[in-house]
């Protein structure tokens, strides 16, 4: 109700003669503080001797925010992305998209110039107004992003985009990111930082964006993990606590099992043709997985079960499909059976014992922690095309591989009851890998991001 009312009020003010009004309603309602410790507030603290940053679309970020904070000539403010929907949804049609003003002659090309317009005009009343001296992002694909971004570029106001997408671990990955990207107007911003070379060579192979705008630093996010790896520091409860199995929750139409719904482009290379097949035991994995876990967790009621999704996969069909499951099998009825999406990843991986997972980060970030980590690979799945698709197929190796159900409740359980540690040679192998994809194992990730976006600032 809250939300309709602004929207009703912001589409009334959205013209130059009310900035003040639209200024004074983002500053109390919209844009907020984040704190080192992962806070947020209204209140801003005193911005004298700080570089101040702007990060647009706050949900997309994972513990960056709260890295950039930590530096004490920072001062970090956010706005999400239905905030910046409000305020430029009056300029477009609802179903326009950013790729449309690559078309030559589209009448949303003169929308677009004057949503710039009227940007640029109340951006420098509101930079004025907060002192704003960078704009972040994390991507180039989305509207609301690409206006606000240019905007502040052309008032002088750097943008800087953090790039998140780290994972380019297969061939087809990799093409179809080169190819995407090349579709979308070029690289208006300041400059670009990237977790590995992988990830710049995607930006300059598809002519986004020159090398010489392109630092590759890493992850920011993992100074902390980095930083408690090297020291062996323990949760303080770790000792007593109870053991922990945890999920790193996916749904059963990830891309790894075929493409949902997707097009074959025309000219789209015949040796990644697979992908738009979906693998026809793919729920039937998905349901087998979850059973497992119930059954492991009513066999080890001493022990722990966390299933972390990410937000947004719980409102998604795959989440239907997920509580039917596990509602069939009364996992409310299970103690130590639960489901959690706001819980910090590293906390999680460090006080984890065994973790599960596919195509994710996490799985990388939880091996240079040197936990077990089981692949649920049921159902003939390695013999599928798609398995190409499974980034970590070459590196089976270094984890715990379960082609069953009943495997699989094997494995944990073994793990689970045993002490048994990971081999010095498999965590060697593991580090060459986390290096891979996020360049360095070195916990200084955050003075090189603290330098380059400072000198970025002071060009201006």
């Amino acid at each position: 109700m809250i939300k309709r009312l602004f929207i009703k009020i912001l589409g009334l003010l959205s013209f130059k003669g009310s900035a003040y009004v639209l200024v004074l309603i983002f500053r109390i309602f919209a844009i907020k503080e984040r704190k080192k410790n992962g806070k947020d507030s209204l209140f801003f603290t005193n911005a004298k001797n700080k570089k101040t940053i702007l990060a647009l679309d706050r949900k997309r970020y994972r513990g960056d925010l709260e890295a950039l904070a930590e530096n004490p000539e920072f001062r970090v403010l956010h706005i999400s992305h239905e905030w910046q929907s409000i305020l430029i949804s009056r300029f477009y049609g609802h179903y326009e998209l950013l790729t449309d003003l690559m078309i030559l002659g589209h009448p949303m090309i003169e929308r677009h110039e004057r949503c710039q317009d009227f940007l640029q005009y109340f951006l420098r009343k509101l930079y004025s107004f907060i002192k704003i001296d960078a704009v972040i992002g994390v991507t180039y694909r989305y509207l609301n992003d690409y206006d606000w971004s240019l905007a502040s570029e052309r008032i002088g106001v750097p943008f800087i985009m953090l790039y998140r997408e780290c994972l380019m671990n297969t061939p087809m990955y990799t093409y179809d990111i080169i190819e995407r990207t090349a579709g979308y107007p070029k690289f208006h911003g300041s400059h670009i930082i990237v977790h590995n070379e992988i990830c710049k060579s995607l930006f300059t192979d598809s002519k986004f964006c020159p090398s010489n705008k392109i630092s590759v630093l890493g992850a920011i996010r993992m100074d902390g993990l980095i930083k408690k790896l090297k020291s062996r520091k323990l949760n303080k409860d770790s000792l007593n606590r109870r053991k922990r199995f945890v999920l790193f929750y996916f749904p059963y139409d990830i891309n790894i099992f075929g493409r949902k719904g997707a097009v074959q482009p025309n000219g789209y290379p015949e040796i990644y043709k697979y992908s738009f097949n979906i693998w026809k035991d793919r729920k039937v994995l998905f349901e087998k997985l979850h059973e497992a876990i119930i059954e492991l967790a009513i066999e080890n009621p001493d022990i722990d079960f966390i299933i972390k999704p990410k937000i947004e996969a719980t409102y998604k069909k795959s989440w239907d499909f997920y509580q039917s499951i596990i509602k069939k099998h009364n996992y409310k009825k299970l103690p130590n059976y639960f489901i959690s999406h706001n819980v910090n990843v590293h906390s999680l991986i460090s006080s984890a014992d065994v973790i599960c997972g596919l195509q994710s980060s996490a799985v990388i970030e939880s091996a240079v922690f040197e936990k077990h980590i089981v692949f649920p690979l049921f159902e003939n799945y390695m013999n599928n095309d798609n398995f190409q698709t499974f980034g970590w197929r070459n590196h089976l190796n270094l984890f715990d591989t379960a082609l069953t159900k009943n495997d699989f409740i094997k494995i944990v359980n073994k793990r689970l009851k045993t002490e048994g540690q990971v081999s010095s040679e498999i965590v060697k192998l593991r580090w060459d890998l986390y290096r891979k994809y996020f360049n360095t194992s070195d916990a200084d990730v955050s003075d090189r991001y603290y330098s380059v976006i400072t000198k970025i600032i002071n060009k201006q």
